[in-house]
């Protein structure tokens, strides 16, 4: 059995677009889900300052669900990144949504 049996040659590589929509991803829903813990731990008493960390965060989401699908969009690409910061900006963007809307409705 050959040793080059095992490897994979290709010419595919990991968008930049991706990578960085998986990023903005992370830092999204960690400041967010931050943020939701601090107010349950005053009780209900949102600070200023975490009402402007969600909305950056909300912010961010958008920003990177826009990179994963440009980053998605490339042919002969790995795939892996896009779709991981299209998902978690995705659900980031859900749970910030409800968050807005649970305040303006108070539910």
């Amino acid at each position: 059995m050959s040793l080059l049996a095992n490897y994979k040659f290709t010419n595919k590589k990991h968008p930049i677009k991706g990578v960085m929509s998986a990023i903005l991803g992370v830092i999204s829903l960690v400041s967010l889900l931050l943020a939701v813990y601090l107010s349950f731990q005053k009780k209900g008493a949102v600070e200023v300052r975490l009402a402007i960390a969600s909305l950056l965060a909300t912010i961010m989401a958008v920003a990177g669900v826009i990179l994963g699908i440009l980053g998605r969009l490339k042919k002969d690409q790995y795939y892996l990144f896009p779709i991981m910061g299209i998902l978690i900006n995705a659900v980031t963007l859900l749970l910030g949504t409800y968050i807005i809307y649970a305040g303006v409705y108070g539910i």
